[in-house]
């Protein structure tokens, strides 16, 4: 159907005549071809057509005494029609494709997210490199940029950069503040979880790990100890690095199919609220957790004072076993999970992903398993 209204044009009209079954017989007799007849009164209908019988529809309708109205037209004719009028409009049309497919090949914005020293020292260096607005996008080394970033400020810590469609965008992780211990006793810098690490700058002590390497906590990262090789006389130093790894954690919670929560226990009472100036005072039942319906409200003769008094019901609440909705157990397991995450993962990380899985129990309960990966400060000092 698609096709031939494409291939031959289309188009959809509104006739009103006395016979409707009559009229429609002699468009078949006449060879035209009539679809998605729909009857709207008793005598309207809307019928769809081929562009080419419309003239002859129209003196069909003049020999009946018919109306004809047009509601819609399309397919190839009116597009052709169309390209007929606007001789320049193909040349646009091709113009703009051909200014898409180039403008999609560089880069056409630039977002820079991290201190704002640090971003402000990143312009300057992509700028220096040549990159920005306008620069071809199969010319941008992402990971080699992020390299000369984290190198060549010791106010960045880590760097990322890749491309998103059109957009370049930079992340900075700012490094971190660190003072020498005030007697200056040698020390060691060890992994304090699980990770790989992404980068590290090590200011005083000697390098153990790089780049790219998977760590176990506990491993010793950067040593205290700079002894040459061949030397009698021990030499050890205070230990100072910035250390960025990717750690991932792993939470499970479970939430059972009841909990206790505020129910009605029958206990009623009638309540009044006073309304003035936009607030309100209630008067207080007998028991102590409640919850108030007010069903009716009337204004108080108090002289110029716009008092409203409302009266209401008071139903007693107490906690009570419930049975929990599939929606209410999956919010209290992200609340949970959430409380979970805050305590174990530092505030100064920077999250990358994060992703739940969840699994109904035997018991109808739901369990909730959230993994997240994070970029942070890796290693603690220990004294040697």
């Amino acid at each position: 159907m698609f096709l031939w209204k494409y291939s031959h044009g289309y188009v959809i009209i509104n006739i009103v005549c006395d016979r409707v079954e009559k009229f429609l017989n002699k468009l078949l007799l006449s060879g035209i071809s009539a679809h998605n007849i729909e009857k709207r009164g008793r005598n309207d209908f809307i019928v769809t057509l081929r562009t080419r019988d419309l003239d002859a529809v129209r003196a069909l309708s003049e020999e009946d005494g018919a109306s004809v109205r047009i509601l819609r037209r399309g397919g190839s004719s009116v597009y052709t029609a169309c390209l007929r009028s606007r001789p320049l409009l193909p040349v646009f049309m091709i113009a703009a494709v051909i200014a898409l497919i180039l403008l999609s090949r560089r880069v056409l914005a630039v977002r820079i997210s991290g201190d704002d020293e640090a971003c402000a020292f990143a312009e300057a260096l992509l700028e220096a490199e040549g990159v920005g607005r306008w620069t071809p996008i199969s010319g941008i080394d992402g990971p080699a940029l992020a390299e000369k970033l984290a190198l060549s400020s010791p106010k960045i810590a880590y760097a990322s950069v890749r491309t998103e469609g059109v957009i370049l965008r930079a992340e900075l992780y700012a490094a971190e503040e660190t003072e020498t211990a005030g007697d200056g006793r040698a020390c060691s810098i060890y992994a304090d979880k699980d990770c790989v690490i992404r980068s590290i700058a090590v200011r005083d002590g000697r390098e153990l790990v790089s780049a790219g390497e998977a760590v176990k906590k506990g491993q010793l990262l950067v040593s205290g100890d700079i002894t040459p090789d061949g030397s009698a006389d021990i030499l050890l130093t205070h230990s100072e690095a910035e250390i960025i790894g990717e750690a991932a954690y792993r939470f499970t919670v479970e939430v059972g199919p009841t909990a206790l929560a505020p129910v009605r226990s029958g206990r009623k009472e009638s309540i009044v609220r006073i309304g003035l100036f936009g607030g309100s005072v209630d008067s207080r039942p007998s028991f102590g957790e409640y919850e108030a319906e007010f069903e009716s409200a009337a204004f108080l003769d108090a002289g110029a004072l716009p008092i409203r008094v409302f009266r209401g019901t008071a139903y007693e609440l107490i906690l009570a076993e419930t049975e929990l909705r599939s929606e209410e157990m999956l919010a209290e397991a992200l609340r949970l999970a959430e409380q979970r995450l805050k305590r174990s993962i530092p505030a100064s990380a920077k999250i990358i992903s994060k992703t739940t899985e969840q699994f109904r129990t035997d018991e109808g309960g739901l369990m909730l398993t959230v993994s997240v990966r994070t970029i942070e400060r890796i290693g603690y000092k220990r004294y040697l």
